[in-house]
């Protein structure tokens, strides 16, 4: 992965000037502690590669000069700067893709704005899974309303790992202890993608709960699915976010342009849960050993 100082030594060399009179203007959905670890995160790697920046952090759009570089943290954020000023570029931090689609059918200039997607390509869980399941051959992945869309990717992703792929996706209506009880048994590992919130909380549970007792590893999406059971997740910390931010920010200011649209996210966390991992009888390898093979591997997909 490229550090702040790799992107330092592009803009240097590239002798574009930096945009010395604009003001970075971080406009936050809330004071929640998470899109503040994203302002924090953006400001300290934005420190590192143009020291001369000035940052300002707000929860109200305000009248902001032409050369001022907008950036939002937060969904509702989006729609407020996008409400201000629906014809001035700008950088969006902190959203799932699902919402940048929704917005951008509702609102089709948005797609000339630039964001950052929260969540993660889903080859990336499929790789976890990989990693700490080497023996593992099926693989049940859990599907909702707006994740489904994932599904041939998913498929694709995990046979070309050497899974055998089995894939459900349920509906609201469904009872999720009849869906997720064959899914789970007939599996080696599964992994759960993110949906909406309704989903997540209502499939969580169920999900977790009827893997620990069939003994079946979880790969989950957020820190808080480590916490509640997960053998591990992998997913795009506010740091990560944040940091990411700081380096669109800096292209911003050599080039004068963000590149447009939805882009991935370049940066990831990853977190186990030892307790689970002991209980499965599952040997997982220290910290460093393992976002190091996981690097590793990331980098060895087509």
């Amino acid at each position: 992965m490229r550090t702040a100082w790799s992107f330092l030594l592009l803009f240097l060399c590239c002798g574009a000037p930096f945009q010395a009179d604009a003001t970075v203007r971080l406009l936050l959905a809330g004071d929640m502690p998470y899109y503040q670890a994203t302002a924090d995160s953006l400001q300290h790697h934005l420190r590192l590669l143009t020291p001369e920046t000035v940052v300002s952090v707000h929860t109200q759009t305000g009248n902001w000069p032409e050369e001022d570089i907008l950036v939002s943290i937060g969904s509702q954020a989006l729609t407020d700067l996008r409400a201000r000023y629906p014809d001035r570029p700008a950088l969006h931090l902190f959203v799932t893709s699902d919402f940048w689609r929704e917005q951008c059918a509702r609102d089709p200039g948005l797609g000339n704005n630039t964001a950052v997607a929260l969540d993660q390509p889903p080859q990336r869980l499929l790789q976890l899974a990989r990693l700490l399941m080497p023996e593992a051959r099926t693989l049940s992945a859990v599907l909702g309303p707006l994740s489904r869309k994932h599904d041939a990717a998913l498929e694709g992703g995990a046979t070309a790992l050497g899974f055998k792929p089995l894939i459900d996706v349920l509906k609201p209506d469904d009872n999720p202890i009849a869906r997720l009880s064959p899914l789970i048994k007939a599996a080696q590992v599964v992994v759960v993608l993110p949906d909406s919130a309704d989903f997540n909380r209502a499939v969580a549970n169920w999900l977790l709960q009827l893997s620990f007792r069939a003994r079946i590893p979880v790969i989950g999406f957020s820190r808080a699915y480590t916490d509640a059971g997960a053998l591990a997740s992998v997913y795009s910390s506010p740091e990560n976010i944040g940091q990411q931010g700081a380096e669109l920010v800096t292209e911003r200011l050599v080039h004068g342009l963000f590149p447009p649209g939805l882009q991935p996210p370049r940066y990831y966390t990853l977190t186990t849960n030892a307790t689970v991992a002991n209980a499965l009888g599952i040997a997982l390898p220290v910290a460093a050993v393992l976002e190091s093979r996981y690097a590793a591997a990331l980098r060895e997909q087509p």
